[in-house]
């Protein structure tokens, strides 16, 4: 488990957000080996506030994290396709 400390508030964020931040946050560490056919075997490191490892086990979180990750890179894709259409509200 990690413990994030909250820190001095920054010029940017008023004392209002400021004051909504918790004063720690718990966190959880999770080391996913990453194997993929034609890739480089490489470790991933998640960090989460889903501590628990019953609920939410390293595995689901792997997937959850490759989605998220394919998502992102699919994305430029979806957006320079959509412009090839007359899109209308």
């Amino acid at each position: 488990m990690i413990v994030w400390k909250k820190t001095a508030r920054p010029d940017w964020i008023d004392s209002e957000a400021a004051a909504t931040i918790p004063q720690q946050l718990e966190l959880r560490e999770v080391r996913v080996r990453v194997e993929q056919r034609g890739f480089r075997t490489e470790e991933v490191i998640i960090i989460t506030t889903l501590t628990d490892p019953v609920a939410f086990p390293k595995e689901m979180l792997a997937q959850l994290y490759r989605r998220r990750w394919q998502a992102e890179v699919y994305q430029p894709d979806c957006t320079s396709s959509a412009r090839l259409y007359q899109l209308s509200a």
